[in-house]
């Protein structure tokens, strides 16, 4: 077994949903017997499919707190997100201080209506006074399936696509849309 330099009487660890239990054994081994450790997760943020680590039996005089705030969207997302996604108010509630801008949802029945309804929204957006990088096309077609991610161009607009890949530092892998 590998000895450590050091070894912590608290240890934080946030993004817990992330963390494989290979991570954890590594963690144990950096604490002191009698540590605390803070473990924040958020199981609906799991980026890496990860199947999680079941904290309450590795450390069973732990104490499990659940928070149901969102302070990072404005109350206009969190409450698109109550409706998009049937999640009862009373289990993600808006705290953040900003109202933020209407959301609006657009269908469509058929890819060229898809593009044309698509190409208008950004077009408002950019005569709002929005810069490119602060607009966001999101499909529910999963990333597989999704129309949007084959277009290169769309209103003028030069289009980037998240890859569904992330680098080392866990930041989003981006490529310029090629069709």
């Amino acid at each position: 077994m590998t000895s450590y330099r050091f070894h912590f009487k608290m240890l934080i660890v946030d993004e817990g949903q992330d963390f494989s239990p290979r991570w954890m054994e590594l963690i144990d081994r950096l604490l002191l017997p009698a540590a605390r450790l803070l473990w924040l997760e958020d199981p609906r943020q799991n980026l890496y499919d990860k199947s999680g680590i079941d904290f309450v039996t590795r450390h069973p005089h732990g104490v499990t707190l659940y928070a149901n705030q969102n302070f990072r969207n404005p109350r206009q997302v969190v409450a698109a997100l109550h409706t998009l996604l049937n999640i009862p108010v009373s289990e993600i509630k808006a705290s953040n201080p900003m109202p933020g801008l209407e959301v609006s949802i657009h269908t469509h029945k058929n890819d060229k209506e898809l593009e044309a309804r698509a190409e208008k929204c950004l077009l408002d957006l950019k005569n709002s006074g929005f810069a490119p990088e602060q607009m966001a096309l999101i499909s529910f077609h999963g990333f597989k399936h999704s129309q949007v991610l084959q277009w290169r161009n769309l209103a003028g607009f030069s289009l980037k696509r998240f890859t569904g890949k992330y680098d080392k530092k866990a930041s989003r892998r981006w490529k310029q849309a090629t069709c």
